[in-house]
């Protein structure tokens, strides 16, 4: 199932998948309980003897609601299914990935199997990558990082297997289909040896994947991507099923967290990010994205596979310990806090077969955090400086969003929204800009300016419930058609300034600019004209309630 990010928060309360407290702001939205055993970012060094059942293993604890589905067989014997609709859905998806897959696609699962980490750079960095095989010692701590993550064994991992002793999925069913260059070698392996649950290069995959992503926040969700494309060729290929990539994205998740909460690897990640910030500098476009609504939508398809919920849809949304640190750089000027705000309304609804883990790995949605908040659920104040560059320079958020807090804006940078929002405790600009790229992208509350910019910048009309400008700021509208106008259904009161930017496509023609829906007060202290055609007289004014540009 996937909820489209117009549905988020408001499903997510609708069906109680946040707490809701009596003022009407959706609680418990932070940290899970920590475990009896402890948090898996403080356990994860934790040495596993041989034979210690799942319970007893910090890897084992994260995946332990398998045992829901599946019964380990003891001293030799088989295995029983205790969920046989989850492990025969699972089982037929491979099915059908296997027997659809292209030769292209065979080729590109063998590259992945023999080069599940890195592959990762390769692929996230695309044309970029020679470019970073050229700077040589210049990204020395890059290359440390990212041998560190690959190396990195969780004994547990190895230990988890032997403890669910789950077959690979060409060995359940017949009808699966091996990819033949990779069939002769899994084939070799002793059957009651050769355990599936959880997949190791899927948790490679993701290991390496948010270790680049920590370096290159402004390719977060490329490297994702090609995490996910990792675990799902393992599927592709026959090898294992769709419950084992859920799997080992979880574990490469949490042990990626882990890592970069170990006080040991701290240094080494400031240099690296360091370095990652040099390297792409350099580039041309240092921002460049190669990931498209097709990557998305497949991403998010692969952290369900379409299983029916197993449990209950409507538990609230944990956020593991340490968890935050995922997105450490992608949101330099956000407390720790508010980055488990973003990670709690930006999760997986409960219930979804393995992905209940008690910390709270398995419902987080990673593309989706790297895209912004998904909901308010009360006030978020917002420091951006441009001094910082980066993300504190300049950043979009990009989801739909939800609740009934307020956005308040400060510092110097630039915030750009982008999704359809509805957050109805309104928006204020005490600093730097907000651009408004969607006709609702301040939601459904009063808009206040005391200092700084409001950029409109929309395709069609910008709705505010209302808006307060302040002497020292500005609003900003670039004007292309006549549709471009800001709709204003509340009370507005004006002054400051008033920047009216036309494009260079714009045909000169009378046509309002702003429409007033309610009362309004005041005036600009000042009008600015750019873009203006040679021969074309224009002025603005007050009619009624509408302010318009008039073409003499």
């Amino acid at each position: 199932m996937r909820i489209g990010k117009n549905r988020i928060f408001a499903s997510a309360v609708a069906a109680g998948l946040f707490v809701v407290s009596s003022h009407g702001y959706a609680a418990s939205l932070t940290q899970a309980p920590e475990p009896v055993a402890g948090a898996y970012v403080d356990m994860y060094r934790q040495s596993v003897p041989k034979g210690t059942p799942a319970a007893g293993n910090p890897v084992g604890r994260i995946l332990l609601h398998f045992l829901d589905y599946w019964q380990p067989g003891e001293n030799g014997q088989p295995g029983k299914e205790l969920a046989p609709k989850v492990l025969q859905y699972d089982l037929a998806c491979i099915r059908w990935f296997s027997s659809h897959r292209t030769a292209e696609q065979e080729q590109e699962d063998v590259y992945y199997a023999h080069n599940p980490t890195d592959s990762v750079r390769v692929k996230g960095l695309g044309s970029d990558e020679a470019a970073y095989q050229a700077a040589g010692e210049k990204v020395a701590h890059i290359a440390q990082l990212g041998e560190l993550m690959a190396k990195f064994d969780t004994e547990g991992l190895a230990r988890t297997k032997k403890a669910f002793r789950y077959l690979r999925p060409f060995r359940l069913d017949d009808c699966i289909l091996l990819n033949p260059q990779l069939a002769e070698k899994a084939r070799a392996h002793k059957p009651e040896t050769d355990f599936g649950f959880s997949s190791g290069h899927t948790f490679r995959g993701y290991m390496a994947a948010l270790g680049y992503a920590y370096v290159f926040p402004e390719r977060y969700q490329a490297f994702l991507k090609v995490a996910s494309d990792i675990g799902f060729s393992r599927n592709r290929a026959g090898m294992h099923n769709c419950l084992d990539v859920m799997g080992g994205r979880m574990v490469g998740t949490a042990t990626a967290a882990a890592m970069f909460c170990d006080p040991e690897n701290r240094q080494l990640l400031l240099e690296a990010r360091t370095e990652g910030d040099v390297f792409l500098r350099s580039l041309e476009n240092k921002n460049k994205t190669v990931v498209t609504d097709a990557d998305e939508r497949a991403y998010e398809e692969r952290l369900t596979y379409g299983f029916a919920p197993v449990g209950a849809v409507n538990q609230p949304m944990r956020v593991p310990k340490g968890a935050e640190v995922l997105l450490e750089t992608r949101f330099p000027y956000l407390s720790a806090e508010a980055r488990r705000l973003v990670l709690a309304t930006t999760g997986l609804p409960s219930g979804y077969p393995l992905l209940d883990d008690e910390e709270g790995w398995g419902r987080l949605n990673l593309w989706r955090a790297a895209d912004g908040f998904g909901a308010l659920p009360s006030d978020v104040r917002v420091t951006m400086r441009a001094e910082n560059q980066g993300f504190s320079a300049r950043d979009c958020w990009r989801n739909d969003i939800h609740g009934e807090g307020q956005l308040v804006k400060a510092g110097d940078g630039v915030l750009v929204l982008s999704g359809a929002n509805s957050y109805t405790g309104g928006t204020r600009i005490e600093g730097g800009s907000i651009w408004a790229e969607n006709r609702t992208a301040l939601g459904a509350g009063k808009a206040e300016v005391s200092a700084g910019k409001l950029y409109e910048n929309t395709e069609g009309p910008l709705e505010l419930a209302g808006l307060h400008m302040e002497k020292k700021s500005e609003l900003v509208l670039t004007v292309r058609k006549p549709a471009d106008i800001v709709c204003i259904n509340g009370a507005a009161k004006f002054t400051g300034t008033l920047l009216v930017k036309l494009a260079a496509d714009w045909k000169p023609q009378t046509q309002p600019l702003i429409q007033c829906n309610d009362s309004h007060r005041g005036d600009f202290v000042q009008v600015r004209l750019e873009g203006v055609p040679d021969g074309v007289k224009v002025r603005t004014l007050w009619q009624g309630k509408q302010f318009l540009l008039k073409v003499d």
